[in-house]
């Protein structure tokens, strides 16, 4: 429920593995679809695609009305959109601390609340579904809560809400949140991100470097390790 780097003072990842110690890898490209804003409340998400946009030209981007979950079906899937290597969806999300598999993440038209039946919702049950959200090297999910796999101590150990179908899917980075973020920090430690991945290609190196320039900005740990990142190799 904590960031490690904050507690061991080093710059750390988590690992799915935590017998093994991997290479970081570089990416040959940068082929990016994002989903921004589909709840229209968000104004640093319309940030963020702009971030990205500036940095990443060719990044397929969907904001607001436009970001629905549609778009991750399978036909579409299938066409341009399953060639990118990396999905960011910048939204609000929440964590079913009762039945984690109803987590979700709320795309254009979707009902806030804790419903189970939402159709514009992506519940982390259906994740396994979506071509574009398996086998990816990167799944940064920047909304509230998506990181989260307990509301107590009771499945700390389990790999359940959201990462658990992500790291299933085969994903080899997973960037997820621990708590409900703040717009303003996340929209700059996204910017951060994808500027320094943009250079360097490489994923951990990037996530460090960007938690690094938040915390500068905003020394208390709620806003610049609210994020973590896990790696599969």
């Amino acid at each position: 429920r904590h960031p490690l780097n904050f507690h061991l003072n080093r710059q750390v990842v988590r690992s799915v593995n935590l017998f093994t110690e991997s290479d970081t890898k570089r990416l040959a490209t940068l082929d990016i679809l994002g989903f921004f804003n589909p709840t229209l409340d968000l104004s640093g998400a319309e940030q963020e695609a702009f971030a990205i946009s500036s940095q990443v030209p060719s990044a397929k981007i969907f904001k607001r009305e436009q970001a629905q979950i549609s778009q991750l079906n399978n036909d579409i899937a299938a066409n341009t959109v399953n060639t990118a290597n990396i999905v960011h969806l910048s939204m609000h999300g929440s964590f079913n601390s009762v039945n984690p598999q109803m987590s979700k993440l709320y795309f254009a038209g979707a009902k806030r609340g804790m419903s189970e039946n939402d159709p514009n919702a992506l519940y982390a049950k259906d994740m396994g579904q979506y071509s574009v959200l398996q086998d990816r090297q990167l799944i940064f999910a920047a909304a509230c809560e998506t990181g989260k796999i307990s509301a107590d101590q009771s499945n700390e150990s389990e790999l359940i809400g959201i990462l658990r179908p992500l790291t299933a899917n085969g994903n080899k980075n997973i960037i997820l949140s621990l708590w409900k973020v703040d717009d303003e920090a996340t929209k700059d430690f996204v910017g951060w991100f994808y500027q320094d991945l943009s250079q360097s290609h490489k994923v951990s190196d990037a996530f460090l470097s960007a938690q690094a320039k938040t915390r500068n900005k905003y020394p208390n740990p709620y806003y610049w390790s609210a994020f973590y990142l896990s790696q599969a190799d």
